[in-house]
């Protein structure tokens, strides 16, 4: 049997892409996983062996020192293959290469573009940070084995760099929802976002249209700052608008889909999402509720080929609260949405279309050692 040591110096032991599908997928495929990782120890009912790395909180000590115990530890399980990722582990991914190891680097985002909106960062050190980082990048990348890109315009600048790509989107899985009971839209009530919050993600739009249109707002998934937590706290619209439920997991995530109106996934115009595929759009879909997506051409086009939802201008809380009212005073219109959205994701937009790709590539890159 072969054996995957998968790596994770940032995620969630659970990480919805991480195990809950990609990890999944190889264990049913007859792969043996060990999974190093910074929560948990132990074997689960599957055979998937947790191997808990000892993290740094601090930024550069994580890079530094943690990514050597990650490295150590990586060795000892003496894998096939090695699946990182995070892009703090990039030196790691390079010592396995430099030892012969096949490794896999799985691009979740586009890091240097997200390092020129890190607002707590001066311009131009973003800019110096950014330009390092995709260098370094670059250069590693080109010697790995693969690279997994979440999008298709991730996986552009990975051919930009002559590197070995397959794109594997991060869509729903279909079983997380078919438990989900039809005809509930009488109990529906509210529109709800779950995801990580942030200014950048439509917080205070998402909470002033909840205001204006007198709607709850259901909102799951953890701040990006304490300090923006404390400032969204102050705002009136908090208490009388927003129910918060904090970090939930993924049975909580499918009943509060399921007992809302519509998702938001308002997100801004910025070069990091504009051409994203957010996950949180699809799973809307997968449950059966409409979407409120931003008006970005990407988007437009996803939710009008299904008319699963209405595009707004995300910065504008006016008109999303103008689209909240409409389907919450319309709810057959958003039943026939949110119905129209998850036939769409049975068809085209769910992960088994997606686990098909990656296992033939796996299977074809190192079916050799198999």
């Amino acid at each position: 049997m072969s054996k995957i040591c998968v790596m994770s110096s940032v995620h969630s032991a659970y990480d919805t892409r991480i195990y809950h599908k990609e990890i999944l997928s190889l264990i049913n495929d007859g792969y043996n996983i060990a999974f190093l990782n910074k929560e948990k120890n132990g074997v689960d009912d599957l055979g998937i062996e947790f191997i808990k790395v000892n993290i740094s909180r601090n930024r550069l000590k994580r890079i530094f020192t943690s990514s050597l115990r990650m490295y150590k530890l990586a060795m000892e399980q003496k894998a096939n293959v090695y699946h990182f990722h995070d892009p703090e582990l990039l030196p790691v991914g390079l010592l396995l290469r430099l030892k012969g190891k096949e490794v896999v680097y799985d691009v979740h985002e586009d890091v240097p573009r997200q390092i020129l909106h890190k607002t707590y960062l001066k311009p131009m050190a973003r800019k110096l940070i950014a330009f390092a980082f995709e260098r370094i990048e670059k250069y590693i990348a080109k010697k790995l084995s693969l690279v997994i890109c979440a999008t298709p315009k991730i996986e552009s600048v990975f051919h930009k760099y002559e590197c070995k790509t397959i794109c594997v989107k991060n869509y729903p899985k279909l079983e997380e929802f078919e438990h989900l009971h039809k005809g509930a839209e009488k109990s529906k009530e509210g529109v709800c976002y779950l995801g990580g919050i942030r200014g950048d993600r439509g917080i205070f739009e998402m909470i002033e249209a909840a205001e204006k249109s007198n709607t709850k707002l259901k909102l799951g998934g953890s701040f990006d700052l304490c300090s923006l937590e404390q400032k969204v706290r102050t705002k009136k619209e908090w208490a009388n608008n927003v129910v918060f439920y904090g970090f939930v997991d993924r049975v909580k995530v499918a009943e509060i889909m399921n007992s809302s109106v519509a998702g938001l996934v308002v997100l801004h115009p910025t070069n990091q999402y504009i051409d994203s595929l957010p996950i949180k759009m699809f799973e809307y879909m997968a449950a059966g509720i409409p979407v409120i997506a931003s008006n970005f051409p990407l988007w437009q086009k996803i939710v009008d080929e299904g008319e699963c939802g209405v595009c707004v201008d995300p910065l504008k809380p006016n008109e999303i609260a103008k689209v909240i009212k409409h389907l919450v005073k319309n709810p057959h219109m958003a039943c026939e949405m949110g119905e129209k959205g998850k036939r769409l994701i049975k068809e085209k937009y769910n992960w088994s279309v997606e686990e098909k790709k990656m296992l033939k590539y796996y299977n074809k890159l190192f079916g050799n050692i198999r």
